[in-house]
């Protein structure tokens, strides 16, 4: 995965506005994640409450909280493929996947089935995905040194 750079982005976290240095990668299907480095730096003192299910952050004599993006665990949209096509050695691609249960979301939760997470040589990511006419793209990667059919 090749870096382009980083840029600094505001953050709204409620009533609470403030920013974070964010790498841009070349090739990566997800929304923005905030990782443990921003939660856990000084400045924001940001903490999750898994009882409540909130995200709460105090900034310069502030205090504010969000609810945590909620999973339904038991709702389950089967990501397929379009197309089949060849990953060259150490290619990474972003593809193109139906989801014939799901119309319009603006973030899904994808997670690879077993079949691909302990399939060798192929990475999917675990991923915050986009849906738009049962339609959502993903970055495959082929870390083999032979090329491999995808299907």
């Amino acid at each position: 995965m090749c870096s382009e750079g980083y840029i600094e982005l505001q953050i709204e976290i409620g009533s609470i506005s403030t920013t974070a240095k964010l790498w841009v990668l070349e090739n990566l299907c997800t929304g923005i994640i905030l990782g443990l480095d921003w939660l856990t730096a000084g400045r924001h003192k940001a903490r999750i409450n898994f009882d409540t299910n909130l995200l709460c952050i105090s900034f310069n004599g502030k205090k504010s909280s969000i609810p945590l993006l909620e999973i339904n665990m038991n709702q389950r949209h089967f990501f397929r493929i379009c197309d089949t096509f060849t990953l060259s050695p150490m290619e990474e691609k972003i593809i193109e996947g139906k989801i014939s249960n799901l119309p319009n979301c603006d973030t899904a939760q994808f997670i690879p089935t077993a079949h691909f997470l302990y399939r060798d040589s192929i990475l999917m990511p675990h991923a915050l995905v986009h849906v738009k006419n049962y339609k959502a793209l993903m970055t495959i990667t082929n870390i083999a040194n032979r090329p491999r059919i995808i299907n």
